[in-house]
This record gives structure tokens, C-alpha cells and sequence, in this order.
């Protein structure tokens, strides 16, 4: 049985949106050394291409040494001599909030984690690359999803680096573990902790609440937000009108909650939206005034909208709030409250704010997530605990793994029989059925029988009933 990865952090702070934890990985041949955040929504490894620090020739030199660092280092697939070019395709997140159009150049390369072969994990070859050079997305992130990206079909799938670690019998389990870190806490223990396969139990406080993974795959953390509640000389104040669905997703950095909730926040901590920029800045009186009172925010979750059930509470101080924009050309920094209004339900996000002070750990196999309060204590050690790999026959909210999804592959493997039946007897008795004519092929290929499934990368194609229904065939 294989040990869990423990992937250990850069020890650097990296982002504009705020200061992150990183992670360090090595690509390519000769190894080019970058500094990624994690995604729990991708599945691919993104990096930022040598176009993203380029300016005109006047601010071309003062550009290139300050933004590489700044933006985690660079990666140059020519300089890679393991590099396959796959071409341009959008990187396919964030489609709610219309950003999958950003694109990048995805092709294949190696990737080792960590800074070395003595401190750092596993190498794999053959992994899903993509050089982006928008400044949108401002570091690289390294995909944590076990779903494999697709570039022009679905006969070639290429695996993510989860998938690929479990199927190379090199972690227990296809499962991870992470918690963002926050760099107000101690120094020792404030990184971002990462676990393949099992989880660190040094780093949460356990609870008994446990989240089935949602049917869309592209949004499969969505947990129940029954409350957001603070405290102050008046008592508890409820800063959400109403229990939601909400999404968690490291890749951004904000929290997006409902327009009536942050209407409450504006009320309660005296913030002003900018229409504008669509941020909350803060200004140094409020800033002061903010950190003297520390209001702790406590976000109530759920399995379930229902009143009755199971629930976690997860706290955030101030502190999780008061982040910087950094300007990576000046040392000017300004603050902001990293909560934005949602234009609609499909944005409620929690991002990467609220997981400084939440752990998660994810176990695809039985289709299951938890969230607990992480820990930052000062002498703990960290406890590596696999995540054994076992069958289940567990069916998750609109999600059906292992055996169940046996049932919707029968009934297509008799339809493609029946239909393939069909035009042989067609054919043979020369029937009067519209099949075929000659001179001309009539193929019907996999992606015509399933409704003409997307191909977009970076996003996974579930086929099937409209969304009420329990089945779906995902194609990986």
C-alpha cells in the first residue's frame, strides 16, 4: 500500500489579489522552477508563459525582473525539450463568471513537485500544460480535479496529475487534502498544507459532517450555507438573509455571496462598494477601526438546505479579510474586502478566503468532501492518514459512481447494437429507410449518439437527462 504525498509548500507568498501560499513545481526538460496555488476546480497545471511580463520596449527590462517573481516565475515551452504542443484552447473555468474565454497554449510536459528531487514529490511525464500569459489569472495554479481534459476529442483523454499518481500505484487513494494558509498567523505554521491520497490531521479540528460531491463535475464542492452570523455590543447579527448552495473553489480569490447579504456586510462593518472597480476598499480608518473591534465571521454549512441536520461552523477573523491589490511595478498596496456581489445564484462562490481558515479534504472514490476549522497551533507535528482506496456503492447528490453508473452504459451499449442492427438489416433487405444513399457515408460516431457532447478544455462533458434526472455518463 502506497503513503500518501505530502506536498510541501515554496515557503513563498505569491498573488496581487491578496498574499498565498504557493506550491513549487518542476516542468519540462531541463526542469524550469515555477510557483503554483492550488485549484480545486482544475485539472490541468497552468503556468504563465513569458508573454505575460512583456511591455513596450521602454518598460520592457523593469517589467521582465519584477513581474516573473512576482507572478511565481515563468515557463518557456521552447526552452523544453519535452514539450508537445496540443495548440490554443480556452482554459475553461470560471464559466460563471464569463471567464473560461481567457486562453492559453496547452501541450504536454513533465511536471515534478517540489523544488527538488531530495525535498520534492513524484515526476510524472505526459502532463496537461497550459502557458497562459492573461493577466487575469496572475500566478499558475496546479489542478487538484481527477477529471482528464479532453483537446480535441474524446478518444485520447489525457489524465490529471491526481488521476495519474493513483493509476501509477503511487497514493492510496484518488483523494487531497488542502487548506489555503494564512500569512497572519505564525510564521511555522501559517503556510498552505497539500496531502495526496490521505490528509494531515495536525492541521483541522474533526466534525461528523460529511458532503456528497455535486452532479456537475465542473462545480462538485457545492456545499449548503444556512448562515453567516457576527457579533458585536448588540449581540449576533445575521449578514445572510437566506440559506443558498455555494460553491468552493480555490481559483478565486473573492467570496461572492447574494446582493441582500452584502448589503449587511456594508451595514455592519461600514464598507463602500465602488460600482467602478466592483471592490470594497478600505480605506485606513476603516482599517484600523476594523482591526480594533476584530469582528470573527462564522459561516454555518450544510449537506442539506433543510432546517434540520447536521452543521460546521467555519470562523474567519479580520485578519482572513484584510488583503492588499499589490502592484508589482511600485510597492504602493491597497486594501480591499474580498467580497463581491453575485449576479446571480450560479456565483455564489467561496474562495480562497474563506479556505485560510477552512481544510478540506476530498475522496473521489466515495464521492464525499468535509470541511473543518483548520489549526494553526504552534507546536504541532504534522500526522500524515491515508485515505484507504476501497469499492463503494455510495450514490452522491446527482452523482453516480463505481456500479451505479453500470446502468446508463448498458442501455447505451443497446442502443448503439440496436442501432447499428438496424442499418445492417437496413442495408441487406434494401428497405425503404432513409440510412444510407449511395456514394455517401452515414457514420454516426459516439459524440452524434450522446447529443453532440462539448469539447471545450479544460471542461468535462456530462451527457445525459436534464438535471433532475439521477443519471449521467461522464466520458473520461
Amino acid at each position: 500500500m502506497p503513503a500518501p504525498i505530502s506536498w510541501r509548500p515554496s515557503e513563498h507568498w505569491d498573488g496581487n489579489l491578496g498574499q498565498w501560499s504557493s506550491f513549487a513545481v518542476r516542468v519540462g526538460y531541463p526542469e524550469q522552477i515555477v510557483r503554483v496555488l492550488p485549484s480545486t476546480a482544475g485539472q490541468a497545471t497552468w503556468v504563465v508563459a513569458p508573454a505575460g511580463c512583456s511591455r513596450p520596449p521602454d518598460a520592457a527590462k523593469i517589467r521582465t525582473t519584477t513581474c516573473s517573481d512576482s507572478r511565481g516565475g515563468l515557463y518557456n515551452g521552447s526552452q523544453s525539450e519535452s514539450w508537445i504542443e496540443r495548440g490554443n484552447f480556452s482554459l475553461g473555468l470560471g464559466a460563471n463568471f464569463d471567464y473560461d474565454k481567457l486562453s492559453a497554449t496547452f501541450g504536454l510536459d513533465t511536471i515534478s513537485l517540489g523544488l527538488d528531487n531530495h525535498t520534492g514529490g513524484p515526476t510524472l511525464e505526459s502532463q496537461v500544460v497550459a502557458a497562459m500569459a492573461a493577466d487575469f489569472y496572475y500566478t499558475g495554479f496546479f489542478g487538484l480535479n481527477h477529471q482528464a481534459t479532453n483537446f480535441t476529442n474524446f478518444a485520447s483523454p489525457q489524465a490529471s496529475y491526481l488521476m495519474t499518481l493513483k493509476q501509477s500505484g503511487l497514493i492510496p487513494s484518488l483523494s487531497w487534502a488542502y487548506t489555503a494558509g494564512a500569512q497572519y498567523k505564525w510564521k511555522d505554521v501559517a503556510y498552505g498544507s497539500l496531502t495526496f491520497g490521505g490528509y494531515d490531521s495536525s492541521r483541522y479540528e474533526p466534525n461528523d459532517v460529511s458532503f456528497h460531491l455535486a452532479g456537475d463535475v465542473t462545480r462538485d464542492l457545492v456545499v449548503g450555507l444556512k448562515a453567516i452570523t457576527t457579533t458585536s455590543s448588540d449581540g449576533l447579527i445575521s449578514l445572510l438573509s437566506f440559506p443558498i448552495w455555494t460553491y468552493i473553489d480555490s481559483t478565486q480569490a473573492m467570496i461572492y455571496l447574494p446582493n441582500a447579504s452584502c448589503k449587511a456586510f456594508e451595514e455592519t462593518f461600514q464598507l463602500v462598494w465602488d460600482e467602478e472597480d466592483q471592490t470594497y476598499w478600505v480605506n485606513d480608518d476603516l482599517h484600523d477601526r476594523l482591526k480594533i473591534t476584530n469582528p470573527t465571521v462564522n459561516f454555518t454549512l450544510s449537506d442539506s438546505l433543510e432546517t434540520e441536520g447536521p452543521t460546521v461552523d467555519i470562523g474567519l477573523p479580520y485578519a482572513s479579510f484584510d488583503l492588499a491589490v499589490k502592484n508589482p511595478m511600485a510597492d504602493n498596496k491597497t486594501r480591499f474586502f474580498p467580497l463581491r456581489r453575485a449576479i446571480d445564484e450560479s456565483q455564489y462562490t467561496l474562495g480562497r478566503t474563506f479556505l485560510q481558515e477552512a481544510y478540506i479534504i476530498t475522496d473521489y472514490e466515495d464521492s464525499t468532501f468535509s470541511v473543518s476549522q483548520a489549526k494553526f497551533d504552534q507546536d504541532l507535528e504534522p500526522n500524515i492518514v491515508p485515505l484507504q482506496s476501497e469499492p463503494h456503492n455510495h450514490a452522491s447528490r446527482k452523482l453516480v459512481l463505481g456500479t451505479s453508473i453500470a446502468l446508463p452504459i448498458f442501455f447505451l451499449s443497446i442502443l448503439l447494437l440496436w442501432f447499428a442492427h438496424f442499418r445492417r438489416q437496413g442495408r441487406e433487405l434494401d428497405a425503404q429507410r432513409d440510412i444510407g444513399q449511395p456514394g455517401t457515408t452515414n457514420e454516426v460516431s459516439i459524440e452524434d449518439l450522446l447529443l453532440q457532447s462539448p469539447r471545450e478544455i479544460g471542461q468535462n462533458s456530462i451527457i445525459g437527462p436534464s438535471s433532475d434526472h439521477k443519471y449521467y455518463i461522464r466520458i473520461l
